[in-house]
């Protein structure tokens, strides 16, 4: 329920450079940090440099404009489809073999099949912890849809008819068409 360690290691290089530029660019660290000292940031410092990736506006373009001549045409093409991103709050409904199922809260919701990047996300949230309500950010990547590995976990108890619920809305969005293994 995870990419492959290589494809792993490209996507966590490249996002961690992006997080990295949207942090310089927003002042949450310091303009002149290198990368090697930005991996050894604490985790709150790189989630709001990721935050920051995506609010006020996407910083999706400003990244590519400003590494146009460094990144190759594959980590290109990769970040420009991280435009597609899905970023909001999610109810972490199953494990499944091939991915774990996400349902968005949007109206009307849809789910998507998710692959995690180093860690199965089974081991971080195991089955008798879901359905669990998280909040992250869903992105394309090599044909799959890859959560970006900053889950905020809320504290909320789902109970048995919400359950149900949740599980009779997963069967009519995968009967619907609503349920999606690529963005």
């Amino acid at each position: 329920m995870r990419i492959n360690a290589h494809a792993a290691r490209r996507f966590l290089t490249l996002y961690m450079r992006l997080q990295l530029f949207a942090g310089q660019r927003c002042g949450v660290i310091p303009a002149k940090m290198s990368f090697d000292d930005f991996i050894e940031e604490s985790l709150p410092v790189k989630i709001a440099c990721r935050d920051k990736i995506y609010e006020p506006e996407p910083l999706f373009d400003h990244f590519l404009l400003a590494y146009d001549d460094t990144l190759s045409i594959e980590d290109y093409n990769t970040v420009a489809d991280w435009r597609r991103f899905l970023r909001g709050t999610f109810i972490i409904l199953r494990h499944l073999k091939q991915h774990t199922v996400f349902i968005a809260s949007a109206s009307p919701p849809s789910a998507y099949g998710v692959l995690s990047l180093t860690t199965d996300l089974e081991d971080l949230l195991p089955k008798p912890r879901l359905p669990i309500s998280v909040q992250t950010v869903l992105l394309p990547f090599e044909g799959t849809i890859v959560c970006d590995g900053m889950l905020n976990i809320h504290n909320m108890v789902i109970g048995l008819n919400m359950r149900r619920n949740l599980n009779e809305e997963y069967q009519e969005m995968k009967s619907t068409g609503r349920f999606f293994r690529t963005l």
